[in-house]
């Protein structure tokens, strides 16, 4: 009898810890960090892959800011995933028509200009910008929007490694 409760409590127990992200097949886990191996997923089929580079915030005014975190290198023609959380003294809020594009310093866009798409369970976006065939030494990554029927737009440098 003694056996079987004590076998009863480590299943239990294997099974709340494998729950919590203590598992080594967590992807996303239940704290939105990346794993060790740098693969990041919303649950819907939308891996991100590579080291997370928190590029800092945007500061779209009226105590609104936007922070990003880059997802990966910047790879010639490739893509390039962006992981945005828009807040307003400091409460997380959503922002019509909200895109962003990898751009020069002056804004000049470098590749396409993409919307940034509401992920529901992490209160923020993703946004899958676009690197330029040719690489520039330095690129930033603007993003612009809407908010109490005003354009706002900033951006921050991307990490290019």
């Amino acid at each position: 009898m003694k056996k079987t409760m004590i076998a009863a409590l480590l299943l239990v127990a294997a099974g709340l810890w494998a729950g919590c992200g203590g598992g080594a097949n967590n992807v996303a886990g239940n704290t939105g960090n990346a794993p060790a191996n740098g693969t990041h997923t919303h649950g819907h089929g939308d891996e991100h892959v590579g080291e997370h580079h928190a590029l800092g915030d945007i500061d779209l005014g009226d105590g609104v800011k936007a922070n990003v975190t880059q997802i990966g290198d910047p790879k010639s023609g490739g893509e390039l995933p962006f992981e945005i959380k828009v807040t307003k003294d400091g409460k997380g809020i959503k922002v019509p028509g909200l895109e962003g594009y990898v751009g020069d310093e002056s804004g000049k866009e470098l590749g396409a200009v993409n919307a940034a798409n509401w992920v529901e369970d992490e209160n923020g976006y993703d946004l899958h910008g676009e690197c330029p065939k040719t690489m520039p030494a330095k690129m930033w990554f603007w993003l612009r929007g809407k908010i109490d029927g005003k354009d706002v737009k900033g951006k921050v440098a991307v990490v290019i490694e």
